[in-house]
């Protein structure tokens, strides 16, 4: 069995190989950006087009509705390869846009079997879309070492949210992340992802001094803040299943959230009192239940396993 994964995130992408894997099975990630961008043409031969003849699967992690993911899951459907299409968050509202209309209907139609990372994101492509799909999410394969990690740290009111890019500065909510740091003066907001000069581009407010925007950090100093920090905001417009709010409960953090996963604090983006209410009610350092559940829920071993038995069964159609 050979399993070729395209993905636009190279983390996604790892986590599936990584654990795949172990379990015995070929598996390769191919991300697009990284083999186009020099246009080696030995390079697209051996990274993209070799393995892309040699698989048995092709396991899209994002919708492949436009460009060259569009034009490689065309062919892939010529070649008649069974075609996984794992939607992630971002995709589905590329896929309901009217312009891209058609290519979603192509997507629906030619697609082996659809896969979402979350039930409400499974209820968001019926609804609009029409598809169906099975529910298989993408977790970090650490998921166990940072649950077994021990956390020492003393309740403090200090924040960590995220924001991807000045791109998605406003479907993360960093206009609402602001504005709540305004109205609670005496906590402290830590943002990764953006710094505050591409944020002073973005707005011309003027950003108050309890918040702090690092950047892009290091996968171990986030780490670092996991265990100092007792409250994780995930606070998106749009939202798949945020690794993020995985390794915070993992780490035993108060997750305040829009999302409907359980041990977090649930607030309404459209009610800010809420989510300042939320904020306000957490008071002390550890949320163990949080920290159990997602041991038991989000298990790497245990879902990855799961990916298997769908590819086995694919190749037996």
């Amino acid at each position: 069995m050979k399993v070729l994964v395209f993905s636009l995130s190279k983390l996604f992408g790892g986590f599936i190989s990584q654990k795949i894997a172990e379990k015995g099975v070929e598996i390769q990630t191919v991300n697009l950006q990284d083999i186009l961008r020099d246009w080696n043409p030995q390079r697209i031969f051996k990274e993209l087009l070799y393995p892309f003849l040699k698989a048995h699967i092709l396991h899209f992690v994002y919708a492949p509705v436009k460009g060259i993911h569009f034009l490689l899951f065309l062919l892939g459907v010529l070649l008649r390869k069974k075609i996984i299409v794992q939607w992630i968050g971002s995709d589905v509202l590329e896929a309901r846009k009217r312009s891209l209309k058609i290519f979603s209907i192509i997507i629906s139609r030619l697609t082996s079997v659809h896969v979402s990372v979350s039930p409400w994101l499974a209820d968001e492509i019926q609804r609009y879309l029409k598809i169906r799909s099975l529910i298989l999410p993408i977790v970090p394969p650490d998921i166990n070492v940072l649950s077994k990690i021990r956390i020492q740290r003393k309740f403090s009111r200090c924040l960590l949210a995220y924001i991807s890019s000045p791109k998605e500065f406003f479907t993360y909510s960093g206009d609402v992340i602001i504005e709540l740091a305004k109205r609670l003066p005496d906590y402290r907001f830590c943002v990764m992802g953006i710094n505050m000069e591409e944020v002073k581009r973005i707005i011309s407010n003027e950003v108050p001094e309890n918040i702090i925007f690092l950047g892009k950090v290091p996968r171990r100093i986030v780490i670092k803040f996991y265990e100092k920090i007792p409250i994780l905001l995930r606070i998106n417009r749009h939202d798949g299943l945020p690794n993020m709010v995985l390794e915070a409960l993992a780490m035993a953090m108060h997750v305040v959230t829009t999302l409907p996963i359980p041990n977090c604090h649930g607030v309404r983006l459209d009610n800010p009192d809420s989510i300042i209410n939320a904020i306000k009610s957490i008071k002390t350092p550890l949320n163990n239940d949080g920290r159990k559940y997602v041991l038991q829920k989000y298990d790497p071993n245990k879902l990855y396993a799961r990916y298997v038995q769908l590819y086995q069964v694919l190749l037996r159609e």
